[in-house]
């Protein structure tokens, strides 16, 4: 039997890895739909401009843990809402392979989303703060180091309350939840260095940023796109993590930190490798074609 044929939950999205209730919330069609994607729409501009107001306020970074928690829970909103949005309005972006078995647990709203904030917020967020670290003199930052840095947590909570992933994948979640707090109190050591403050959010967002390759490619294949994508986001990640503990080499934290992301980078960089080599994204229907012609034998 086609899983993808299961009404269990309604046609939308009813094999995907998605909760239970998180199906019923993107079940609608009709009347429903319209008014599903009026609601999550409405919720994610809200919190979006939430964030902006926050971000931009005056004065050096805030780096009290009511402001950490703040960031979190408005990224945690914009991500639950803009993820139910994608999945309610099921846009296959000019993907020419949607029907791709890879999209059946992890439908492409779930790298539509991440990749849509990597590629607007995470890496325009990245250059400034690279431009400000380059800078003879700098100017404000508001406090878009903030967002840099505590917005992660919201983006992996929203993976664990929404997909019923593997192990592995909910490990990664919690580790860099984890890191996130991790480098949030590392930064109050120094909390008038706003330079070093930077190269810490620097570090930690173009990483994320990076991650917009993995879109690239699981969507639409490019492996061009990837490479170049990833690479300069290790790059500039390994720059600002070494002038960190340049500028600070007594900070414990940081070298924590260091010794667990360097490993990551690595996996990272030789996934990508290991991925073009294929030709396609693991999971992809040549995999799946070969299953199914032993399983009609």
């Amino acid at each position: 039997m086609d899983r993808r044929s299961d009404d269990s939950y309604g046609k939308r999205h009813a094999n995907s890895n998605l909760w239970p209730f998180a199906k019923a919330l993107v079940n609608f069609e009709g009347a429903g739909r319209v008014v599903a994607i009026g609601v999550y729409g409405a919720v994610a501009a809200a919190a979006i401009a939430a964030v902006r107001t926050d971000m931009f306020r005056d004065g050096p970074h805030d780096d009290s843990w009511e402001h950490y928690a703040y960031i979190a829970w408005l990224w945690f909103v914009i991500n639950i809402s803009l993820a139910l949005l994608g999945a309610v309005v099921d846009t296959h972006l000019f993907c020419s392979d949607a029907s791709a078995p890879r999209f059946d647990k992890f439908p492409i709203f779930a790298w539509q989303a991440p990749a849509a904030q990597q590629a607007f917020f995470f890496w325009p967020v990245s250059a400034f703060i690279l431009s400000r670290v380059l800078s003879d003199n700098p100017g404000p930052l508001y406090q878009v180091m903030s967002h840099g840095l505590a917005s992660h947590f919201g983006m992996q909570a929203r993976e664990l309350v929404l997909f019923n992933s593997d192990m592995m994948m909910t490990l990664h979640h919690v580790v860099t939840m984890a890191l996130s707090v991790l480098v949030w109190y590392g930064d109050q050591a120094f909390k008038d260095d706003q330079h070093a403050i930077a190269l810490t959010a620097l570090s930690i967002s173009v990483m994320e940023a990076g991650s917009l390759g993995f879109g690239v490619w699981n969507i639409w294949s490019n492996g061009t796109a990837f490479l170049a994508i990833m690479t300069t986001s290790h790059i500039v990640s390994c720059y600002a993590g070494f002038s960190l503990l340049y500028r600070h080499p007594d900070n414990a934290i940081f070298w924590v930190v260091m010794v667990l992301t360097m490993p990551l980078i690595y996996m990272r960089q030789t996934t990508i490798f290991k991925e073009l080599k294929k030709g396609s994204p693991s999971g992809d229907r040549s995999k799946q074609r070969e299953a199914s012609v032993e399983k009609s034998k």
